[in-house]
């Protein structure tokens, strides 16, 4: 994958998934809802960088169909567990529900990813 479409996934992820932890913690107050806000912003783009990195690696180690779902299951399952254990540190009120939206759509990026780089594959002389 190419670093423009790295650097703009995880942009968006940032904007995305820290305004809705923000929205789905704001009823704990400002200070809160900013922590959690800013803490899935950052979570997020530094996961969305690493997840490219990791099906791409994980992709390359297994063969066709594995390498299609095994790569994005590892790698937010991994990711999931992190994110799970910030937000758990810095006291986010709703872990449950901050988190599960953004896994449901980090999984369907990696298989996006995954079958991406299945299709480049199979276009390669």
């Amino acid at each position: 994958m190419n670093r423009r479409y790295s650097i703009g996934s995880a942009l968006g992820a940032f904007a995305i998934w820290g305004a809705w932890a923000f929205w789905v913690n704001h009823h704990a107050g400002m200070s809160q809802a900013v922590r959690s806000g800013l803490t899935q912003g950052a979570a997020s783009f530094l996961i969305t960088l690493a997840m490219v990195r990791l099906v791409e690696y994980l992709f390359t180690r297994w063969r066709y169909p594995w390498r299609l779902w095994l790569p994005p299951v590892l790698t937010v399952s991994l990711t999931g567990s992190c994110l799970a254990s910030v937000h758990w540190l810095v006291k986010t009120p709703h872990i449950l529900s901050t988190i599960a939206l953004p896994l449901f759509v980090a999984l369907s990026f990696c298989l996006f990813t995954a079958y991406k780089l299945e299709r480049q594959q199979q276009t390669q002389p």
